[in-house]
């Protein structure tokens, strides 16, 4: 895998060490942080768009939440430079609904977690194949 920069939205002590640790054993120079909510998730994101390069990889894992997710992705598409964030929608019960809403919005993918750990790190597998094939501008972004 490339050297990414990603955030991972999660409440989820155990599911965001599951991720963690996935990410990191398969690459330990991925530029990596965790926090609880979108409304940390934001000054987060502004905070680094000074210090990290972009692109940044957005994980949000919408257990609960689901309208402040929404927020969240408006807000980082409405944003000059945040708005090319590949963000993956992790959820653990489908909701048609606000699938579609999150499509809109130009969503990477919008994944259901399976229950237990090993189909989870099945399905990081399968995300950090697709991170390992993608390709993003080096140009940096000067406003």
């Amino acid at each position: 895998m490339k050297s990414f920069n990603i955030l991972l939205v999660d409440n989820r002590q155990r599911d965001a060490n599951v991720f963690l640790n996935f990410f990191i054993e398969k690459n330990p120079h991925i530029a990596f942080k965790t926090v609880e909510n979108s409304a940390q998730a934001w000054p987060a994101l502004l905070h680094d768009e000074a210090t990290v390069a972009i692109p940044k990889i957005l994980f949000l894992n919408c257990v609960n939440g689901c309208k402040e997710a929404l927020n969240l992705i408006n807000n980082i598409r409405s944003n000059v430079r945040l708005k090319s964030t590949l963000i993956f929608v992790l959820v653990e019960t489908v909701d048609d609904e606000f699938k579609n809403e999150l499509l809109n919005l130009n969503i990477a993918a919008y994944i259901a977690l399976p229950n237990n750990e090993e189909e989870m790190r099945n399905v990081y597998g399968i995300l950090e194949k697709y991170l390992s094939t993608i390709e993003f501008s080096q140009a940096t972004n000067t406003l």
